[in-house]
Protein backbone atom coordinates (compact mmCIF):
# COMPACT_ATOMS: atom_id res chain seq x y z
CA UNK A 1 0.00 0.00 0.00
CA UNK A 2 2.81 2.11 0.80
CA UNK A 3 4.50 1.65 -2.21
CA UNK A 4 1.26 2.48 -4.65
CA UNK A 5 0.94 5.53 -2.60
CA UNK A 6 4.49 6.60 -3.46
CA UNK A 7 4.13 6.16 -6.67
CA UNK A 8 0.98 7.78 -7.17
CA UNK A 9 2.75 10.42 -5.18
CA UNK A 10 5.24 10.45 -8.54
CA UNK A 11 2.71 10.36 -11.22
CA UNK A 12 1.38 13.51 -9.24
CA UNK A 13 4.62 15.59 -9.46
CA UNK A 14 4.54 15.67 -12.98
CA UNK A 15 1.47 16.81 -13.18
CA UNK A 16 2.27 19.65 -10.98
CA UNK A 17 5.64 21.01 -12.68
CA UNK A 18 7.53 23.59 -10.75
CA UNK A 19 10.18 24.37 -13.52
CA UNK A 20 12.41 27.37 -12.07
CA UNK A 21 14.22 29.08 -15.04
CA UNK A 22 13.82 32.92 -14.42
CA UNK A 23 16.60 34.84 -13.58
CA UNK A 24 15.03 37.21 -11.65
CA UNK A 25 14.06 34.84 -9.11
CA UNK A 26 16.49 34.33 -6.20
CA UNK A 27 16.56 30.38 -6.24
CA UNK A 28 17.14 28.84 -3.02
CA UNK A 29 19.25 25.18 -4.68
CA UNK A 30 20.21 23.82 -7.98
CA UNK A 31 19.49 20.91 -10.16
CA UNK A 32 22.37 20.37 -12.73
CA UNK A 33 24.29 17.40 -14.67
CA UNK A 34 27.75 16.70 -15.43
CA UNK A 35 28.98 14.39 -17.87
CA UNK A 36 31.80 12.07 -18.69
CA UNK A 37 32.94 10.20 -21.95
CA UNK A 38 33.38 6.57 -20.45
CA UNK A 39 34.54 4.83 -23.62
CA UNK A 40 34.15 5.46 -27.20
CA UNK A 41 30.75 4.92 -27.07
CA UNK A 42 29.18 5.36 -23.68
CA UNK A 43 28.40 8.50 -22.01
CA UNK A 44 27.59 8.99 -18.42
CA UNK A 45 25.32 11.73 -17.36
CA UNK A 46 24.66 12.20 -13.49
CA UNK A 47 22.19 14.61 -11.99
CA UNK A 48 22.93 16.41 -8.81
CA UNK A 49 21.38 18.53 -6.14
CA UNK A 50 23.34 21.66 -5.14
CA UNK A 51 22.79 23.72 -2.02
CA UNK A 52 19.00 23.09 -1.61
CA UNK A 53 17.64 24.79 1.10
CA UNK A 54 14.80 22.88 2.66
CA UNK A 55 14.10 19.41 2.90
CA UNK A 56 12.89 16.81 0.37
CA UNK A 57 10.66 14.29 0.46
CA UNK A 58 11.02 13.21 -3.60
CA UNK A 59 11.96 14.53 -6.91
CA UNK A 60 10.74 13.78 -10.51
CA UNK A 61 11.64 15.14 -14.19
CA UNK A 62 12.03 14.32 -17.51
CA UNK A 63 15.43 14.43 -18.55
CA UNK A 64 15.25 14.77 -22.18
CA UNK A 65 18.26 14.04 -24.86
CA UNK A 66 18.53 13.34 -28.36
CA UNK A 67 17.08 10.65 -29.33
CA UNK A 68 19.19 10.19 -33.07
CA UNK A 69 22.61 10.58 -31.35
CA UNK A 70 22.21 8.74 -27.99
CA UNK A 71 20.11 5.48 -26.71
CA UNK A 72 19.13 5.44 -22.97
CA UNK A 73 20.82 1.71 -21.25
CA UNK A 74 20.73 1.91 -17.46
CA UNK A 75 20.36 4.15 -14.40
CA UNK A 76 21.85 4.11 -10.90
CA UNK A 77 20.72 5.56 -7.75
CA UNK A 78 22.70 8.53 -6.47
CA UNK A 79 23.20 8.96 -2.66
CA UNK A 80 20.83 12.16 -2.44
CA UNK A 81 17.54 10.68 -1.26
CA UNK A 82 19.23 6.89 -0.12
CA UNK A 83 20.89 8.86 2.86
CA UNK A 84 17.25 8.96 4.08
CA UNK A 85 15.90 5.87 3.60
CA UNK A 86 15.36 3.10 1.14
CA UNK A 87 13.17 5.47 -1.42
CA UNK A 88 11.01 4.49 -4.01
CA UNK A 89 12.06 4.75 -8.31
CA UNK A 90 10.30 4.86 -11.20
CA UNK A 91 12.03 5.14 -14.19
CA UNK A 92 10.92 4.77 -17.97
CA UNK A 93 12.65 6.20 -21.08
CA UNK A 94 10.27 6.87 -24.25
CA UNK A 95 11.23 8.27 -27.19
CA UNK A 96 14.52 10.76 -26.04
CA UNK A 97 12.87 11.30 -22.77
CA UNK A 98 14.05 9.82 -19.37
CA UNK A 99 10.64 9.70 -17.12
CA UNK A 100 12.47 9.64 -13.63
CA UNK A 101 10.71 9.99 -9.75
CA UNK A 102 11.92 9.01 -6.98
CA UNK A 103 10.18 9.02 -2.98
CA UNK A 104 11.00 8.67 0.36
CA UNK A 105 8.33 7.30 2.88
CA UNK A 106 6.77 9.45 5.32
CA UNK A 107 8.89 7.65 8.41
CA UNK A 108 12.40 8.65 6.60
CA UNK A 109 14.74 11.18 6.76
CA UNK A 110 14.25 14.03 4.33
CA UNK A 111 17.47 15.19 3.05
CA UNK A 112 18.71 18.67 2.22
CA UNK A 113 22.03 19.93 0.61
CA UNK A 114 24.21 18.86 -2.23
CA UNK A 115 24.46 15.33 -3.75
CA UNK A 116 24.06 13.03 -6.57
CA UNK A 117 20.53 12.45 -7.37
CA UNK A 118 21.57 9.50 -9.84
CA UNK A 119 23.28 8.74 -13.15
CA UNK A 120 22.01 7.82 -16.66
CA UNK A 121 24.47 5.91 -18.97
CA UNK A 122 23.73 6.41 -22.58
CA UNK A 123 24.90 4.51 -25.56
CA UNK A 124 26.13 7.09 -28.25
CA UNK A 125 25.07 6.10 -31.72
CA UNK A 126 26.05 9.33 -33.61
CA UNK A 127 28.12 12.97 -33.52
CA UNK A 128 30.40 14.34 -31.04
CA UNK A 129 27.97 17.30 -29.17
CA UNK A 130 25.23 16.17 -26.94
CA UNK A 131 22.38 18.62 -25.41
CA UNK A 132 20.13 17.66 -22.23
CA UNK A 133 17.30 19.16 -20.33
CA UNK A 134 14.89 19.10 -17.86
CA UNK A 135 11.43 19.09 -18.22
CA UNK A 136 8.14 19.40 -15.32
CA UNK A 137 11.08 19.35 -12.76
CA UNK A 138 9.70 18.93 -9.05
CA UNK A 139 11.00 18.91 -6.28
CA UNK A 140 8.84 18.04 -2.91
CA UNK A 141 9.10 18.71 0.51
CA UNK A 142 6.55 16.84 2.96
CA UNK A 143 4.27 19.35 4.74
CA UNK A 144 0.73 18.01 5.23
CA UNK A 145 0.21 16.42 1.54
CA UNK A 146 3.13 17.56 -0.35
CA UNK A 147 4.42 20.85 -1.22
CA UNK A 148 6.68 21.26 -4.40
CA UNK A 149 9.80 23.74 -4.20
CA UNK A 150 9.34 26.82 -6.44
CA UNK A 151 12.38 28.32 -6.24
CA UNK A 152 14.93 25.65 -7.89
CA UNK A 153 16.92 26.24 -10.96
CA UNK A 154 17.06 23.07 -13.60
CA UNK A 155 19.84 23.99 -15.34
CA UNK A 156 20.59 22.35 -19.27
CA UNK A 157 23.66 21.16 -19.82
CA UNK A 158 25.76 20.53 -22.86
CA UNK A 159 29.41 18.57 -23.35
CA UNK A 160 31.08 17.85 -26.69
CA UNK A 161 33.91 14.96 -27.12
CA UNK A 162 36.24 17.53 -28.86
CA UNK A 163 36.41 19.73 -26.26
CA UNK A 164 37.42 16.63 -23.75
CA UNK A 165 40.15 15.75 -26.20
CA UNK A 166 41.72 18.60 -26.41
CA UNK A 167 42.07 19.05 -22.77
CA UNK A 168 43.22 15.70 -22.53
CA UNK A 169 45.92 16.69 -25.33
CA UNK A 170 46.65 19.69 -23.46
CA UNK A 171 47.12 18.59 -19.90
CA UNK A 172 49.07 15.05 -21.18
CA UNK A 173 51.89 16.89 -24.16
CA UNK A 174 54.89 18.57 -23.24
CA UNK A 175 54.97 22.41 -23.97
CA UNK A 176 56.21 22.13 -27.95
CA UNK A 177 58.74 25.45 -26.75
CA UNK A 178 60.29 23.65 -23.49
CA UNK A 179 60.96 20.77 -25.77
CA UNK A 180 62.57 22.40 -29.22
CA UNK A 181 64.93 24.60 -26.27
CA UNK A 182 66.15 21.40 -24.47
CA UNK A 183 66.84 19.32 -28.29
CA UNK A 184 69.06 22.60 -29.34
CA UNK A 185 71.09 22.58 -25.84
CA UNK A 186 71.63 18.69 -26.22
CA UNK A 187 72.90 19.20 -29.92
CA UNK A 188 75.21 21.98 -29.15
CA UNK A 189 76.89 20.06 -26.38
CA UNK A 190 77.48 16.94 -28.86
CA UNK A 191 79.04 19.16 -31.58
CA UNK A 192 81.57 20.81 -29.15
CA UNK A 193 82.20 17.49 -27.90
CA UNK A 194 82.36 16.19 -31.40
CA UNK A 195 85.27 19.10 -31.37
CA UNK A 196 87.28 18.38 -28.50
CA UNK A 197 87.37 14.94 -29.40
CA UNK A 198 88.16 15.60 -33.31
CA UNK A 199 91.17 18.03 -32.00
CA UNK A 200 92.46 15.42 -29.30
CA UNK A 201 92.73 12.48 -31.92
CA UNK A 202 93.86 14.67 -34.47
CA UNK A 203 97.03 15.86 -32.09
CA UNK A 204 97.74 12.23 -31.28
CA UNK A 205 98.35 11.07 -34.54
CA UNK A 206 100.51 13.52 -35.92
CA UNK A 207 102.46 13.37 -32.36
CA UNK A 208 102.78 9.24 -33.42
CA UNK A 209 103.94 10.19 -36.73
CA UNK A 210 106.52 12.39 -35.83
CA UNK A 211 107.93 10.00 -33.58
CA UNK A 212 107.69 7.41 -36.65
CA UNK A 213 110.03 9.85 -38.67
CA UNK A 214 112.25 10.74 -35.87
CA UNK A 215 112.92 6.89 -35.69
CA UNK A 216 113.21 6.61 -39.18
CA UNK A 217 115.59 9.29 -39.53
CA UNK A 218 118.05 7.87 -36.43
CA UNK A 219 117.71 4.33 -37.94
CA UNK A 220 119.09 5.37 -41.95
CA UNK A 221 121.78 7.34 -39.80
CA UNK A 222 122.84 4.46 -38.09
CA UNK A 223 123.30 2.89 -41.19
CA UNK A 224 125.16 5.17 -42.87
CA UNK A 225 127.51 5.38 -40.22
Amino acid sequence: MKKLISIIFILIAFTSSAYAENPQVDFSGKVYMEGEFLNNDLLKISVRADEIDEEVLGIAFNLIYEKEKLQFVRYLPGEFLELGGDPFYLVKDTDGKIVFGETLRRSDYFPAGSGEIAAFYLQIKDGEEFAFSFEKGTLSTFNEVRQDLINIFWEPYHIGEKDELIFSTKTSVPDSTEGSDFTLLIRIGIFALSGVFGIFVFLFIKKRQNKRLQSCVNFNSKILD
